[in-house]
């Protein structure tokens, strides 16, 4: 187990991640396989073997916690662009304004009490633990299965609720929408109390673990800095903290300009950042 681990820390170069390039044809040439559907999944034909030999073969290290694909026909649109489901319209028809979304979500979430008492700690820990396993033995020794740790999924509002009220809930709402993160604060503390268990008693070849979630697009932070410091970070330092307590080194995968709350991160005390968009803004002299 210790191979993949020193392989990541004993490099004359910076470890190199893969399993997030989603075009077909690099994915056959790359694994030299030629797959009917086109590396998309189906009920016919499983790509993921034969794209995890397309990472070995380029010289991939490390895989965190998944497998990208090409999206299937219906997810296309006709002239090739990508649906996206929660930009222009609600996932949930029911929350047609950001009050819906304090009064018919926030206000009827649990207590982080009454969600903590209901967590089924080891279901998920058997969950992750098989995940985790399996995973890592589909790689072999080649490359390293990084988990991917719980950091509070800003970028969940988007989906649930649309940008606009979701936003706009942010904005007008502060105290409602800090119980909201103060709720799913607590479910990701849960879940990462679980993988830090589970990484240490059964001995999983992780040393450490990729966080992060979409905060920022190209122009830097969707909503104002201030205000995530204030209702959003002190809920991720909290969740990460079991992971940090085990000593599991946090990298944080960064989108877009991160340059506005880069300081915010350092303040999570987490060991490494990934993805840095120079082409967004990122300037690296003034954030080091």
């Amino acid at each position: 187990p210790l191979r993949r681990q020193r392989q990541m820390c004993i490099r004359d170069r910076i470890p190199i991640s893969g399993g997030w390039i989603k075009n077909a044809d690099f994915l056959e040439k790359a694994s030299g396989i030629s797959l009917k559907y086109k590396f998309r999944m189906n009920e016919w034909e499983n790509p993921l073997r034969a794209a995890v030999q397309a990472y070995k073969n380029v010289g991939i290290d490390l895989i965190p916690d998944g497998i990208a694909l090409p999206e299937k026909a219906d997810e296309v649109t006709k002239s090739g662009c990508l649906k996206i489901r929660g930009l222009n319209i609600n996932r949930d028809p029911t929350f047609k304004s950001p009050e819906d979304i304090v009064t018919k979500y926030v206000q009827s979430l649990p207590s982080p009490k009454d969600l903590k008492e209901s967590f089924e700690f080891e279901r998920e820990y058997e969950g992750f633990t098989r995940k985790t396993k399996e995973a890592q033995d589909e790689l072999g020794d080649d490359m390293l299965w990084m988990p991917q740790a719980d950091p509070i999924g800003f970028h969940l509002g988007l989906d649930r609720f649309g940008y606009k009220n979701y936003l706009l809930a942010l904005m007008r709402h502060k105290d409602s929408m800090a119980r909201y993160f103060e709720y799913w604060g607590e479910l990701a503390r849960l879940h990462n109390e679980v993988m830090a268990a589970a990484i240490i008693e059964e001995n999983l070849d992780s040393p450490c673990v990729m966080v992060g979630s979409d905060i920022c697009g190209n122009h830097g932070p969707m909503v104002p800095p201030k205000l995530l410091d204030e209702i959003y970070f002190p809920h991720v330092k909290r969740a990460i903290e079991p992971l940090q307590r085990k000593k599991i080194k946090i990298i944080w995968h960064c989108d877009g300009n991160i340059t506005p709350i880069f300081n915010s991160l350092l303040n999570l005390e987490v060991d490494g950042f990934q993805g840095f968009q120079e082409e967004n803004g990122v300037d690296f002299p003034k954030i080091m």
